[in-house]
């Protein structure tokens, strides 16, 4: 078996991936859905600089942080996961 072959991911799939994460409490407060936006807002404007633009899994996944559902760590393996499966692109 090849270890480097990825399924590809459909909408329920990544449903299925996000959804434990989305079904967590969210649980930032005020200053730190600020401080979290305003620290995702860098990498965003970085990501315009070099030609990206947003999509609508990257935003789904980037709430996820701001809200406190994830940490830094796990947007890192989520975002790493989704691009594998070309769902960032």
């Amino acid at each position: 078996m090849n270890d480097n072959f990825v399924m590809p991911v459909t909408k329920s799939g990544l449903d299925e991936l996000l959804a434990p994460y989305e079904q967590r409490p969210a649980c930032a407060n005020a200053a730190d859905v600020a401080r979290r936006r305003e620290g995702l807002r860098v990498g965003w404007e970085l990501n315009r600089l070099q030609g990206g633009a947003p999509t609508a899994t990257g935003r789904r996944l980037d709430q996820l942080l701001i809200d406190g559902r994830i940490d830094a760590t796990e947007h890192s393996e989520l975002a790493k996961t989704l691009a594998l499966r070309g769902l960032l692109a």
